[in-house]
């Protein structure tokens, strides 16, 4: 299955994500405020502490304000319902959601409501920072390849030739994403259960935050950042012959690696 991940940053939001959490009849608040993260692990790519991946944080926020009897795991899984899965070992517990607070959470966890009776919990609804395409594999991959203009002819008095380049020089790479529907692609398609599209996704990340192409056909994990940050009418193309219903996705994008 391929997707799309879209890191973000805590500081960003009007209002800091939040919820409680109850296992011993007190509740305990749990905030975020700051931090740069992804669903999974970038720091590979874009450095330590650069876009952490959100179930390791989460995981240890939730065990260092509950009593310390009993331990929890979060996990952040792609099927059957991509979003998180949070269990404790021994023990029921709830969580709660309340405000605009609690709403950003709970787009982030992929969870519908509030959440009682059980010792474990999976995302009911598609997480944000997260689309589906309809394709695993790419079409019309160019491979990263350098732009022209980086380097600079430059000639001496004496006529001796030389370049001057940056130190790095930039990649980019090209790519089509075939066959995906108005639901996913168009703010105005988007469904309950699965919210985050690819025009939200655009309008998120612009061109500073960073972009994951996962797919298993190749079993490449590109690290990107868009060069075009504007959801404009070349960033989707319909599908010919199909009635607008199918879109296919173009992307030009800086590489920054893979994980």
């Amino acid at each position: 299955m391929a997707h799309l991940l879209a890191g973000w940053d805590f500081a960003r939001y009007e209002t800091a994500p939040a919820f409680t959490i109850d296992d011993d009849g007190a509740a305990h608040l749990i905030t975020f405020s700051t931090g740069t993260y992804c669903h999974i692990d970038l720091q590979s790519v874009l450095g330590t502490g650069a876009y952490d991946d959100f179930a390791t944080a989460l995981q240890t926020a939730i065990n260092a304000v509950v009593d310390g009897s009993n331990t929890y795991a979060v996990t952040f899984v792609t099927s059957p319902t991509p979003g998180y899965l949070i269990e404790a070992d021994t023990v029921n517990f709830s969580l709660a959601f309340s405000g605009d607070a609690g709403t950003n959470m709970r787009r982030i966890l992929g969870l519908s409501g509030n959440q009682s009776g059980a010792s474990e919990y999976s995302s009911d609804v598609t997480a944000y920072y997260y689309l589906a395409l309809a394709r695993d594999g790419y079409s019309d991959f160019s491979r990263p390849f350098e732009t022209a203009g980086q380097t600079k002819r430059v000639v001496s008095s004496n006529a001796s030739a030389y370049s001057v380049g940056p130190q790095t020089y930039e990649e980019r790479l090209k790519l089509k994403m075939r066959f995906n529907a108005l639901a996913s692609v168009f703010e105005d398609q988007a469904v309950t259960a699965a919210p985050w599209t690819y025009e939200a996704l655009r309008k998120h990340v612009r061109c500073h935050q960073p972009v994951v192409f996962r797919t298993t056909t190749p079993a490449a994990n590109l690290v990107c950042k868009f060069v075009t940050g504007e959801f404009d009418e070349g960033s989707r193309k319909s599908v010919f012959r199909d009635y607008h219903a199918k879109w296919d996705l173009e992307v030009e994008a800086q590489y920054l690696g893979s994980v």
